[in-house]
């Protein structure tokens, strides 16, 4: 695999189970309780046994007939068959053994005769082997050998690995699987299994649980031209280059349900129609809204094939939009015109093929019921259409109840396939002006089991949207709108703050929306989002109708006025401010909830927070309170140039006359590389959890992986509410997945850089090895180009870069609080080094290691945790602060004992479990401004009991405002218990630190 690209050829669901599988032990990694052990976007991780030929039951397996002959698997007597609609991690699996034992790979459309056929995963010989996959669950697999044949099957990428190892464990030395290979294991789906929560809002809290951190994009290939885009439910991926439609749409496991489809198409006034499929122009990628359970992710700049004005069409565009939910995706089309007015488009849609040859079944709806064939259906009427896939089980189209142009649903049977398409009528003697919009969207339903009637009830409920919807105390300006049929969710308006007004005049003010919502006779499962013309929302919660937080994150999405990323699409660059979050609710059920979107307080402390903001590209917001402090591009800023953190702010500066934000400093790069072969290690990100939106405190952890495939990279970013400084605590795991080989690795290998961007430094801090601090005058006035290493000491590492030359900078510094690091298999003590570079223009600073020539062998990890601090301003005469921080934060951070409970390990953030008792006594020691504890282990989601020990006596800890229901925020850890994080302000904490009585209700 050393010349092949993992993350060419993988799925995220796929990318995810192999991180998993390949990770080492190694320490530095956060002990969170709430962590559910979900792998994939919708699978749990179960330990699937592999070398056992019983089930998972305890029930013995028939073996094979002993009279039946052996498979010789060698390349003169077998092949290696697979299939054309195999999932990516089978076909992996077909080529792995293929190389292993020398066999061709071969299809199973042209299987030879007189050879053993080793077939992977799911073929046309599944009878032939009796192989009954749905009795496998998700986890389980089979390896049988069946007259000479052998196949080698699972259901997901857990499973193939299960049993790709019990394969290699039977074959003998002669490449020979004896006849008697019969083994099955059976294991059941852990796919939908979340804990059940108690109270009126136990069902919303469990819904919300199984579907936070399940969307997401990423790129496919190195140039960035395959695009992937996936929920719990479906995976899509693009191809922006040579094919401009969906490649493949799988379900969950990475199974496909169609190949090449998803062309829009435009007709010009004599009906000749102009697909996407030609387009002249290389899509690119941008995602404007993301987070816990909703992606608003775009395909932009396509056209149709069209170079001059032989028509009146050709200044269209395609703003292809993913509206992109934890459990449904609705597909829009927005056509836009780009270079000046459009005419005589007589029609527009959208198509989707599927090979009949798989379709076990279908239903379709038109105005006078349901049909079961193509016969007799009135596609004027039409609405939905679901089919049951062989194997990869059911997908449908919805049309969506768009009042300005849903257009019509037809589906047509020829040549052995099945076109679905949505097609809209025009009138061909518009005239369409630069910058005229058109709208168009179907619904698009994926699940891997065979449920038609499921999907029938879905698509009935998506076509007749809720009207039971109601606001119920005005306040702000609330006001409900109504069903955003193409965005695919309820909508409620809301007045909103600014960053001036919420921080200097108004900093506990919170733009409430009081609603209920009532089902009527079906089940429902939907979205509700508010929205606001402020783009300066920064948080939000919400409270049930007793003004009690429910432990559902609200994610928050904006967009800041003026930037005008993509005005060609979004004319005005208009300001929002949305929050969003999935209810469920049985038929006649009605929920009643209050909303909160939050600016700068939160309780008696400035809130955190992360959301996510509107920009060229994916990008995290995070403030305290109004206060930028970070921003975060995991697909990096400007393409692939590892720049991670573009917004990167000193609290300690001054703030500016113009608003409440502070300077900025340089640019912060993640782990890039050379390898000896000159592979340069670009990271490509392919899945964020988010742990803790705030407004208590922010947690996100983004994964990566190389695009060689060699490199697996994991980064966690917290922030607490503090106020002195902007210390943004970070964790790095680098896994070797490959061998790699490294020249000369500290020149080579950055485990993070940093430079000024715009200013140069003049003076150069760090802690040599013998632990002394020095300072370096840099003389960057007069200095030529240099680059130079300094070998870090041991005790709490750091170097910080200072006094630069500009009259309004700030300053950076790096300071390492515990590491481990594995190389060759063996624990590495050398310390760090320091690269300090200049280039005539910029500093560079680089954390690296002294390795010398090596080679990383598979396995190997380096762990380092470290804090990232912007600090001061121009008129810093010394580094006093970075030595201030080094002190808070790594020789005596923040500290948990307990008196009653137990302390939960973490890197950054005290934790404590309450006993049996529901009751945790603890001490905060340590630490600097405010601090974060989470409590865990509650059975309730009531805030607890929260009280401080003051002169003895037990007295409620006075975090909140006026308002008892602020101050501290309520989670659900995925094992049907709660926990509460609160902030304590630890800067003049008595010497012995606060003690806390947490008890739960």
């Amino acid at each position: 695999m050393k010349n092949r690209s993992l993350f060419c050829r993988l799925t995220a669901a796929a990318l995810a189970l192999l991180m998993l599988a390949s990770f080492p032990a190694c320490v530095n990694q956060p002990d969170d309780p709430s962590e559910s052990g979900s792998d994939t976007p919708s699978q749990q991780v179960t330990d699937v046994p592999t070398d056992s030929v019983t089930d998972t039951q305890g029930d013995e397996t028939e073996p094979a007939d002993p009279d039946e002959a052996d498979a010789v698997l060698t390349p003169d007597n077998a092949v290696v068959v697979t299939s054309p609609y195999a999932a990516g991690w089978e076909k992996t699996a077909a080529e792995e053994l293929a190389a292993e034992l020398g066999l061709t790979v071969v299809s199973d459309t042209e299987i030879p005769e007189g050879k053993s056929r080793l077939a992977i995963g799911y073929t046309t010989m599944n009878e032939a082997f009796g192989a009954d996959f749905d009795a496998w669950g998700d986890l389980g697999y089979a390896v049988t050998s069946v007259d000479g044949d052998v196949l080698v099957a699972a259901n997901s990428q857990t499973g193939m690995a299960a049993a790709l190892s019990a394969f290699r464990a039977a074959l003998t030395s002669e490449k020979t699987l004896p006849a008697a290979t019969d083994m099955v294991v059976k294991a059941s789906s852990d796919s939908e299994v979340t804990p059940l929560y108690q109270g009126d809002w136990g069902d919303n809290v469990a819904h919300a649980a199984n579907l936070a951190n399940t969307v997401g994009t990423h790129y496919g290939d190195i140039r960035r031209t395959l695009w992937t885009v996936y929920n719990k439910h479906v995976i899509l991926h693009y191809d922006m280059k040579k094919e401009h439609c969906l490649t493949s749409i799988e379900n969950e496991y990475g199974i496909p349900y169609a190949f090449n489809t998803g062309e829009v198409y435009v007709a010009d006034a004599q009906g000749k129609r102009y697909y996407t499929t030609s387009s002249k122009v290389q899509g690119r990628t941008n995602t404007y809204q993301m987070g816990f359970y909703y992606s608003s992710a775009h395909i932009l700049d396509e056209g149709f094939g069209l170079r001059t004005s032989d028509t009146g069409i050709h200044n269209l565009s395609v703003d292809r939009t993913f509206h992109l939910y934890a459990d449904k995706v609705n597909l829009v089309q927005h056509l836009t015109t780009t270079g000046g007015e459009a005419t005589g488009i007589s029609s527009y849609g959208q198509i989707y093929r599927l090979d009949a040859g798989r379709v076990k079944s279908l239903i379709i709806k038109d105005g006078s019921g349901t049909h079961t064939t193509l016969d007799g259906v009135d596609f004027t009427t039409c609405e939905y259409v679901g089919f049951d896939m062989e194997r990869a089980g059911v997908i449908g189209f919805i049309l969506l109840p768009y009042e300005d142009n849903e257009g019509k649903l037809t589906v047509t049977l020829k040549d052995g396939i099945y076109t679905v398409e949505q097609h809209i009528e025009n009138d061909t003697d518009a005239v369409y002006p630069h910058h005229a919009h058109l709208y168009f969207g179907m619904r698009l339903y994926t699940r891997a089991d065979h449920d038609l009637e499921a999907f029938t009830r879905v698509a009935e409920a998506e076509r007749k949207p809720l009207t039971a919807l109601e606001i119920t105390k005005r306040l702000d300006g609330a006001a409900y709108v109504g069903y955003d049929a193409l965005r695919g969710a309820y909508r409620f308006d809301v007045q909103g703050g600014d960053f001036g007004n919420n921080y200097y005049n108004a900093p506990n003010q919170v733009f409430t929306v009081n609603a209920a919502i009532t089902a009527d006779t079906l089940d429902r499962d939907i979205y509700v989002y508010t929205h606001t013309a402020s783009g300066c929302l920064e948080s939000a919660v919400i409270m049930d109708e007793h003004q009690t937080l429910i432990p559902i994150p609200l994610e928050v999405t904006k967009n800041f006025s003026g930037e005008n990323e993509d005005s060609m699409y979004l004319p005005g660059d208009v300001s929002y401010g949305e929050t969003f979050f999935p209810l469920t609710l049985k038929a006649g059920e009605t929920k009643k909830f209050t909303v909160l979107n939050l600016y700068q307080n939160w309780g008696k402390l400035p809130l955190k927070q992360l959301s996510s903001i509107q920009f060229v590209a994916p990008y995290y917001h995070l403030s305290t309170g109004v206060t930028e402090t970070n921003c975060i591009a995991p697909s990096f800023v400007y393409g692939k140039d590892n720049w991670l953190l573009p917004d990167f702010r000193a609290m300690s500066a001054p703030l500016w006359a113009s608003q409440p934000q502070h300077t900025a400093i340089g640019q912060l790069f993640v782990v890039r590389y050379d390898t000896a072969d000159r592979v340069t290690g670009n990271l490509e990100n392919y899945r964020n959890d988010i742990d803790s939106y705030g407004p208590v405190y922010a947690d996100v952890t983004m994964d990566y992986l190389a695009q060689d495939g060699a490199i697996h990279v994991t980064y966690r970013h917290v922030e607490m509410p503090q106020t002195d400084e902007n210390r943004t605590y970070y964790s790095l795991r680098v896994d070797v997945l490959e061998d790699v080989t490294f020249k000369d690795f500290k020149s080579d290998f950055s485990l993070f850089c940093f430079n000024g961007r715009h200013p140069k430094f003049n003076k150069l801090g760090y802690l040599d090895e013998n632990n002394t601090h020095q300072v370096i005058d840099l003389g960057i006035a007069s200095a030529s180009r240099y680059d130079r290493f300094f070998k870090l000491g041991s005790e709490y590492p750091f170097f910080d870069y200072y006094e630069p030359l500009a009259t309004d900078a700030v300053n950076f510094a790096l300071i390492v609080k515990d590491s481990h690091i594995v190389i060759d298999g063996k624990e590495f003590t050398g310390g760090f080094l320091m690269r300090d570079r200049y280039d005539g223009s910029l500093n560079f600073g680089d954390l690296t290691l002294d390795l010398g020539e090596v080679t990383l062998k598979a396995g190997d990890c380096i762990c380092v945790d470290y804090i990232l601090l912007p600090w001061g301003f121009v008129d810093s005469k010394n580094d006093q602060n970075v030595l201030n921080v080094r002190q808070d934060s790594c020789i005596d951070p923040y500290k948990l004992t307990t008196e009653a409970g137990t302390v939960l390990e973490d890197v950054y953030v005290p934790k404590v479990r309450v006993g049996e008792d529901q009751t945790a006594v603890f001490t905060l020691t340590g630490g600097d401004n405010n601090g974060v504890v989470r409590v865990y282990g509650l059975t309730s989601y009531r805030r607890p009991v929260i009280e401080e020990r003051v002169n003895g006596e037990w007295v409620t800890y006075k975090d909140t405002t006026n308002r008892d229901y602020d101050g501290y925020m309520i989670y659900a850890d995925g094992d049907g218990t709660y926990s509460v994080a609160f902030a304590v302000p630890m800067t003049d904490a008595p010497e012995g630190g606060r003690t806390f009585r947490v008890i739960g209700q």
